[in-house]
């Protein structure tokens, strides 16, 4: 890849491993129809720490949240994703390679799951639409901006 005239190396990384870190769900019955599609409000969590031992392996946790009560259940998934990367990578490069891949990679593991608790828990598996991370991401470096803008003002 070029970037400002200069050859970038793309950095290449294997998924270690991915597994279940938290799952719950709760159904409020008093909400629940037989056979009903619902509305269900969700909020997604990215999130990463790198390994202070191997600084080219990191832990990505996927958390999806729903907490609405007026819902017919909520529920929260945490998936983890360990990730080795050929080389240690510069903070903004992990920021958004961990976001947005290692984030799109570990999100199918965490709709199975969510699928899993819902159809065991209801009659009716709750199937979560696809998720933009790259928007996701997009957002998150978007509100940090304004937040330190607004930081430089207050001083």
């Amino acid at each position: 890849m070029k970037q400002n005239n200069k050859i970038v190396s793309v950095p290449k990384f294997k998924i270690l491993n991915i597994f279940l870190s938290e799952a719950y769900i709760k159904i409020h019955p008093e909400n629940l129809q037989q056979n009903a599609e619902y509305e269900i409000e969700t909020g997604v969590n990215v999130d990463y720490s790198v390994n202070p031992k191997n600084k080219k392996q990191v832990q990505v946790v996927v958390s999806i949240v729903s907490n609405n009560a007026k819902q017919p259940f909520t529920f929260k998934v945490d998936m983890v994703g360990n990730i080795e990367f050929n080389r240690i990578l510069k903070k903004e490069e992990m920021d958004r390679i961990t976001n947005i891949n290692c984030a799109a990679i570990i999100f199918p593991f965490v709709r199975e799951t969510i699928a899993e608790l819902t159809r065991k828990a209801v009659t009716v598996p709750f199937i979560l639409g696809p998720i933009n991370f790259v928007e996701i991401y997009n957002k998150k470096i978007s509100d940090k901006q304004k937040q330190q803008e607004t930081k430089k003002v207050k001083k």
